[in-house]
């Protein structure tokens, strides 16, 4: 056993505490690993040692692999070797991942440097002291000739790190960090890092970046052809391995399921980045660096919380960018967009289809996007400042920033970006990943401002959430290729029955071709968000007016209930297809219906209608329902119900705000005037805070009372629609019977609509009631006739035991046989068996076909008796009437009896007693009676002797 730079080698022998080896130097620490508990005391060549825990392994990389090497050769040689190497496999894999995060964290790649003014320009010797509690560690800095400074790279013990340089023998400090004075009242800088996996990213500028992404590549590679190689030759052991794909990040196409569509969606567009496009990218960022980066207000661009850097820092750094041999996938972790962090959770339906992403949350936190592939590649999480998980970037824009986004948006990586989100993979970007990504965050968003639980934050975070949405809405508004669509969506909604445009089916026949289905609810809030709510009393270029006062308050509710009602549907669709079971969708949406509305199956009267249910039952039990469905996070597509009621809220409040305008300014004009958009903020974070969520949107869009029976029952019309948005959904699930169902869906009469549902449901169980009747007449007729069946077989059985069981069988000798065949043709000869009978032929002569042959072709081929017993069958069908061996058993007793006795009659009473008391001809003497037996005996017991 010997410690080698830090890890305890030989894995297969149990762990010693006292090892004697040689050393290093006592002023270097040396970290070793343990398997198992660690000791809390450990003697190292009879000297104790301090043991301090430590969750990483740091070391150099080659002497790191070489290490694994030899402890996967010991594993693999227990394995081979039949020994239980289970427990040493587990640490092995633990080892290998714990190098693998240390390596991806970079923390031996914190770079320090000092920067070199122009008064300054040269140095004997630069070199930087740092702070630790062995005392100051001195490292030599070295002259970067691309950046004109010294730099260097230092490995922190802590979240803070005190340093100061050392210019040709001078106690020095630098401007660019931090300035603090010790207890001695000499200056020295300092560097304190966020509590996050991210904080060894934080200062790395895009060129290094590059150069910590190419040092680990080639160690991330090497340790997983170790895993791979360890997994192949352990394989015939019962342990199955998994190996660590903390780097592998990207998303085969292979294992795409829609991957062949989004590639032809892809190749039909002018291409997402390829290794030949990123060089026309940086020549473009170091052009707009060099002309237009003067016109953007520095101080207020958002900043990363990754990186601490905002958007034009970013572009500055990557027009400083040396691309020389650098690849693309190198050059996305230097490029870095800010934007809000969003988590998504992907379909393999998004990979086609852009408007099945789903968006599960939106920061209001800035990231960047090359520190966030950084953390993607190394297989980290990061957290916001609410402690949410946050993987991807949404590049947004506002009037500060708006260069900054046109720029972006001009580069083919930025295509590469969204492509990434939507697949996790560079490849599968197709046009309308843009605006659906952008889409489906604006609607996640407003969800996220009207949440019940957003006012509990106080003013500040929640000023902070309105404008992440503005800057979102600001965004999607300058997609001017879209105006069109969003045009069509809106006018659609003004038609007399919107929700015959909602769903997703296609346009039914005599309805029309604009009809074409809604790939997503939140295409149509997007439109009234982000256009319809911000162009009230203007003369706009999609000339649509949605809210009041320009139309009445009917057109407005027939148009909110339509669109909650089609997102409840899908709602619905994901909750009975997530349902377990064997019955079928529609089987599964009929019994929660059933149960939902009171509606019994077990109490049919004589026209096979259920009673009506009680009124008052199927609200009560109707609104338990509808609320668990409601409730419920995962049964909601990526436009829920509260996601509806939030962005008309918006909607609505913009639109009260822009009609009050005299100028009804744009929205542009007004994100661009510090004063007014101040007011806007102001005015929507009053609004969140008094608005009341679905139950506002229930009664805002429903009578306050309505009488719902003939016996003065009244209840309020919110609980009916809730009611009737839930059963609804359930009924008309599926896109294609919704659009058939459209002209009847009128939600501003729940009662009405729900009542029709329940008697529509009651018809549905008369007809299964009236089907079910026919089945059991079906039935019924089939009994009858296979009775009569059975009764015409049993005629046939009777006249065939007439002359086969009744009547004498004539046994053969074979000197009968060869007479016999004498007068009968070659292929009609007669075959005697050793009981007297005959192979092929009938032996019964009083049966029509005595003496016929009965044997078919393959039975002459094959040497069977298929043909005799197929005429003989009537012995069994349709009761059973054979003896089993009667004429062998005759015959075995007959030559038995007869060596005791000469006497005919006496050797056939004795036969006749044994046959009667034989177990396996018990059943036929109580079936057919001792007197047909009796009659049998005697016949056979004399051609026996006879033969004999």
């Amino acid at each position: 056993m010997h410690v080698q730079n830090g890890f305890l080698t030989k894995w297969t022998l149990p762990p010693k505490w006292h090892i004697w080896t040689s050393a290093p130097s006592t002023s270097t620490s040396v970290a070793i690993l343990f398997r198992g508990r660690v000791p809390p005391n450990l003697t190292i060549n009879t000297c104790l040692v301090n043991v301090t825990l430590r969750s990483n392994v740091i070391g150099d990389a080659n002497t790191d692999l070489s290490l694994l090497r030899e402890c996967v050769i010991d594993v693999k040689v227990a394995a081979v070797t039949r020994l239980d190497f289970a427990a040493q496999l587990k640490e092995l894999l633990n080892v290998i991942n714990l190098v693998k995060v240390s390596r991806m964290r970079a923390q031996s790649l914190v770079y320090l440097y000092f920067k070199v003014s122009a008064s300054t320009a040269s140095f004997k010797s630069v070199s930087v002291a740092c702070k630790s509690p062995q005392g100051h560690q001195t490292l030599s800095m070295n002259l970067n000739p691309s950046t004109g400074n010294y730099e260097t790279s230092i490995l922190p013990e802590s979240n803070k790190l005190d340093f100061h340089f050392i210019v040709d023998g001078r106690w020095t400090t630098s401007p660019d960090y931090k300035v603090e004075t010790d207890e001695l009242g000499r200056d020295y800088n300092t560097l304190c890092f966020q509590k996050s996996d991210s904080r060894y990213l934080a200062h790395l500028d895009p060129e290094a970046r590059v150069h910590l992404m190419r040092e680990k590549k080639s160690l991330m590679m090497d340790l997983d052809a170790l895993v791979n190689g360890l997994e192949v030759d352990c394989a015939a052991t019962s342990s199955r391995l998994n190996s660590e794909e903390a780097a592998q990040w990207l998303a085969p196409i292979r294992s795409m399921k829609f991957a062949h569509a989004a590639l032809k969606r892809a190749r039909g567009d002018e291409g997402v980045a390829h290794e030949d496009d990123f060089a026309e990218d940086v020549a473009k960022v170091k052009e707009w660096v060099k002309l237009a980066s003067q016109s953007v207000v520095h101080h207020e661009l958002p900043v990363s919380t990754q990186s601490l850097q905002n958007g034009l820092k970013h572009l500055t750094d990557v027009a400083a960018l040396d691309i020389r041999g650098m690849t693309l996938s190198e050059y996305l972790y230097s490029v870095g967009f800010v934007g809000l962090g969003i988590r998504v959770f992907r379909s393999q339906a998004a990979i086609a289809n852009p408007w099945m992403l789903l968006v599960q949350y939106i920061s209001t936190d800035y990231w960047d996007t090359a520190s966030s592939m950084c953390m993607l590649h190394a297989g980290l999480k990061w957290h916001d400042s609410k402690g949410q998980v946050v993987e991807d970037v949404l590049i947004i824009s506002d009037p500060i920033s708006d260069p900054i986004y046109k720029l972006a948006t001009s580069l083919s990586i930025h295509k590469t970006f969204n492509s990434i989100v939507f697949a996790r993979n560079p490849d599968l970007y197709t046009p309308q990943q843009r605006v659906a990504l952008l889409g489906l965050s604006f609607v996640t968003a407003v969800e996220q401002l009207y949440h019940p639980d957003t006012k509990a934050l106080g003013k500040p975070k929640i000023r902070k959430m309105v404008e992440a949405v503005f800057n979102i809405a600001y965004t999607l508004r300058k997609l001017q290729s879209y105006n069109s669509t969003w045009t069509l969506l809106l006018k659609k909604l003004v038609q007399p029955n919107p929700a015959l445009y909602l769903t997703e089916a296609e346009a039914l026949p005599g309805v029309g071709t604009d009809t074409g289905g809604v790939q997503s609810v939140a295409q149509v809030l997007t439109a009234i968000g982000c256009i319809a709510c911000f162009e009230v009393g203007s003369h706009s270029t999609s000339g649509f007016e949605l809210f009041p006062p320009s139309v009445d308050k009917d057109v407005l509710a027939r148009a909110a209930l339509a669109i909650l009602a089609e997102s409840v549907s899908r709602g619905c669709r994901i909750m009975i297809k997530s349902d377990d079971g064997d019955e079928s969708v529609l089987a599964r949406s009929r019994r929660l219906l059933r149960k939902a509305l009171c509606i019994g199956t077990d109490n049919f009267d004589a026209t096979g209608m259920v009673p009506m249910p009680n009124v008052a039952g199927w609200i009560l039990k109707g609104k338990k329902a509808s609320g668990k469905f409601f409730r419920h996070p995962f049964w909601r597509s990526n436009a829920s119900p509260q996601a509806v009621a939030a962005c008309l809220a918006f909607s609505r409040t913009c639109a009260t705000i822009w009609y009050r305008e005299e100028a009804r300014p744009s929205l542009e004009k007004v994100m661009s005037d510090p004063s007014k958009r101040a007011e806007l903020f102001d005015t929507l974070v009053e609004a969140v805070i008094k608005d009341g969520g679905m139950h506002d949107f229930l009664v805002l869009y429903s009578h306050d009372i309505v009488d719902v029976s003939h016996d003065g029952l009244a209840l309020a019309s919110k609980d009916l629609l809730q009611v009737a948005l839930y059963a609804q959904g359930v009924r008309y699930f599926d896109a294609k019977a919704r659009r058939a169902a459209a002209e009847h869906l009128n939600l501003q009469d729940p009662y009405k609509l729900v009542q029709s549902i329940i008697q529509e449901e009651r018809l549905s169980l008369q007809q299964d009631w009236i089907l079910e009747r026919h089945r059991e007449l079906v039935k019924l007729t089939r009994e009858v006739a296979q009775q009569k069946r059975r009764e015409l077989r049993l005629v046939e059985q009777e006249a065939f035991l007439n002359t086969h069981l009744f009547a004498i069988t004539r046994l053969f000798t074979p000197s009968d046989v060869a007479h016999l065949n004498q007068g009968r043709p070659a292929n009609d000869q007669l075959e005697v068996l050793d009981t007297g009978l005959l192979k092929h032929h009938c032996c019964s002569p009083e049966c029509p076909e005595f003496l016929v042959n009965q044997a078919s072709d393959n039975d002459r081929l094959l040497n069977r008796r298929n043909g005799l017993y197929n005429h003989l069958k009537w012995y069994t069908l349709p009761d059973r009437r054979y003896a089993n061996a009667l004429h062998v058993t005759i015959k075995h007793l007959t030559l038995m009896h007869s060596k005791a006795t000469h006497d005919a009659s006496k050797v056939e009473e004795l036969v006749l007693h044994d046959v009667c008391g034989h177990p396996k001809l018990k059943d036929f003497v109580m079936r057919e009676g001792r007197a047909v037996l009796e009659n049998w005996v005697h016949d056979a017991v004399r051609q026996y002797l006879k033969m004999k």
